[in-house]
């Protein structure tokens, strides 16, 4: 992702696996790997992550990433639907994680900007930011199973718009099994999901 010192694509990083036009319909098996140190700056665009948009035929599972997704000094890095995984996600996301940094400006989350499809197994230790953001979904309309979160959720400028630990809008779809660390992120508020302190989301007895 990078070319010496400074980013590919004209200081842009990665540039997003599959977009609106064009989704991702094939099937990505990590084999359990991390990708590591990846870097990406593209704040006026939408659909931001490792993959920008996943289609409902597409299938992402058995990987781990490491993301710096803002501008290198606390400001967004993508503009809408911004995600350490994938932008969108209309199909499925399985054992996956995410840490590191998500900056983006609305419809934001640590492993999804925006879900429509199905994510299970899965979790995100990386802190967020934005307006409408939360620890895994900024928004969601499909189905999550067995996953939680626990980075911190920084609403943009410090407004209390919408925003939650786990999920921060959650107009339809489904959750279970999943779960939220209200210290580590910083809030108790979610539109989904099951707040639990750090030494809960280390009891057996949470799962």
């Amino acid at each position: 992702v990078k070319d010496g010192e400074p980013l590919a694509n004209d200081g842009k990083g990665l540039e997003p696996i599959g977009k609106t036009n064009s989704e991702f319909q094939g099937s990505f098996d990590g084999g359990g790997r991390l990708i590591s140190s990846l870097e990406m700056y593209r704040p006026p665009q939408d659909e931001i992550g490792l993959f920008g948009r996943i289609g409902t035929s597409g299938d992402v599972a058995r990987l781990g990433v490491s993301v710096q997704i803002s501008d290198g000094s606390n400001g967004a890095g993508g503009d809408s639907s911004v995600g350490g995984l994938a932008g969108v996600n209309f199909g499925s996301i399985q054992e996956v994680y995410v840490q590191g940094l998500v900056i983006g400006t609305t419809y934001v989350g640590g492993v999804v900007g925006s879900n429509d499809g199905t994510i299970e197994n899965s979790y995100a230790t990386a802190s967020v930011k934005g307006d409408v953001v939360a620890g895994f979904a900024g928004q969601h309309t499909g189905d999550i199973n067995n996953s939680y979160s626990t980075g911190f959720v920084t609403p943009e400028g410090g407004k209390r718009a919408t925003y939650g630990g786990f999920i921060a809008d959650f107009p339809a779809g489904m959750v279970s099994g999943t779960y939220w660390d209200t210290d580590l992120s910083g809030t108790s508020i979610t539109a989904g999901g099951e707040g639990k302190t750090t030494a809960e989301m280390k009891s057996m007895s949470t799962f």
